[in-house]
């Protein structure tokens, strides 16, 4: 069922790039809550944005208020889904989990990855089956992390005592250790592999996405950066198409010039120099037949 949805969505979403009309109503909202992170990953990409994030604390944080009133503001015009993003640790933020709280109750699905560390199942207990939490088991490539075994320990604990009301996920860089290979089987993890680059630069332009889908982005999701911008994107946090104020809400910017003109280029195949090296963008016939026949 879930891979006839994909498949359908996979359409629908060929047809709003390519058929000149009025987007539909965003379904996602992207949400930039924390630059700064407890963990110094080799392979991430915010390590390519070193000036952009704060190393120790106090990390630069969204105010408590703000994300309250855009997740009211984007629910109201069609958002069902809100993604807890940012330069670095989501769930670092001092108020993560009431925004948990806050999303189920507007009535979103919830998605978000963390290096797990300050994840405590009980915290977790509002998510649902729509939800879906990544966990970046990376601690084989940390600098200045918690010893192996502890981090190890801990995330065998996340996933063998959460309540499976939700979808969890392991993802990982590289060559896993047999230790790592072992807490997965033993607590039956579902695990999505990604080769580890040399640098955080050559993973972020060449790591390949394990399905094959066209860039969505622009007709699908919304992105509200911490300084209050919005973009098409939620990987490029300096791309901006609106700002937003006492003026500008989410549904503005949404139908707006900027958002419009982002469009067109990617429709046109004139690409943003943010898309150059994104895998995403310039699909050809052949890729779009390849991704409708996968069978996984």
């Amino acid at each position: 069922m879930v891979l006839v949805k994909n498949k359908i969505n996979l359409i629908l979403f060929y047809i709003r790039q390519n058929v000149e009309k009025i987007p539909a109503p965003p379904q996602n909202l992207s949400l930039e809550i924390i630059r700064g992170c407890n963990f110094h990953c080799q392979h991430c990409f915010s390590r390519l944005y070193s000036d952009r994030i704060a190393q120790a604390y106090p990390f630069q944080c969204m105010p408590t208020d703000r994300v309250h009133s855009l997740l009211k503001d984007a629910r109201s015009i069609g958002c069902r889904t809100v993604t807890f993003c940012g330069l670095g640790e989501p769930t670092a933020h001092p108020d993560f989990f009431l925004f948990l709280s806050w999303a189920k109750d507007l009535g979103y699905s919830v998605e978000f990855t963390s290096n797990g560390w300050t994840l405590e199942p009980e915290k977790l207990g509002m998510l649902d089956s729509r939800d879906s939490v990544r966990i970046s088991i990376d601690t084989m490539h940390l600098q200045g992390s918690p010893r192996s075994q502890d981090y190890l320990k801990k995330m065998a604990d996340l996933f063998s005592s959460h309540q499976k009301n939700f979808k969890m996920i392991a993802v990982a860089h590289g060559d896993c250790t047999p230790e790592i290979q072992t807490m997965f089987l033993e607590n039956n993890m579902p695990v999505i592999y990604y080769p580890l680059m040399k640098n955080a630069r050559s993973a972020a332009l060449q790591k390949k996405r394990t399905s094959l889908i066209p860039c969505l982005y622009p007709w699908y999701s919304l992105a509200v950066h911490l300084d209050f911008t919005a973009g098409p994107c939620p990987c490029a946090t300096w791309v901006s198409v609106g700002e937003l104020n006492e003026l500008t809400t989410l549904r503005d910017i949404w139908y707006g010039a900027g958002m419009n003109n982002f469009r067109n280029k990617l429709r046109s195949g004139n690409f943003p120099d943010v898309c150059a090296t994104c895998d995403r963008v310039n699909r050809k016939t052949s890729a779009w037949i390849q991704a409708l026949c996968r069978k996984h």
